[in-house]
């Protein structure tokens, strides 16, 4: 498993909502455009818990497509589900699908 699954099945839920944070902040406007000029089905899916693969997969392409760092992404959808550590292990399965169809 990559580092982010490792953080997130063995960090509280605090220190998870708050790398959630910079990770937000970072993509909205930093990293990457502000989430005010994305699509709204991209917006959408950024900020929705869980989503599933095909919106997964849909929302990857969006962001790496537009030159988001890959492990901005991987963190991201990761940590999308922390207060059910098994369905972190589904995201990041989901995470191994996602780069593996590209």
């Amino acid at each position: 498993m990559c580092e982010a699954t490792n953080f997130v099945i063995t960090s509280s839920k605090r220190q998870i909502s708050e790398r959630r944070r910079a990770l937000f902040r970072s993509v909205d406007g930093d990293m990457f455009y502000p989430l005010s000029v994305w699509p709204n089905d991209m917006r959408s899916a950024f900020r929705k818990k869980p989503i599933g693969d095909e919106e997964t997969f849909k929302l990857a392409l969006f962001l790496m497509g537009n030159g988001c760092p890959p492990t901005m992404i991987k963190d991201w959808i990761v940590s999308s589900t922390f207060w059910d550590k098994n369905k972190t292990v589904k995201r990041w399965e989901q995470k191994v699908f996602v780069y593996g169809s590209i």
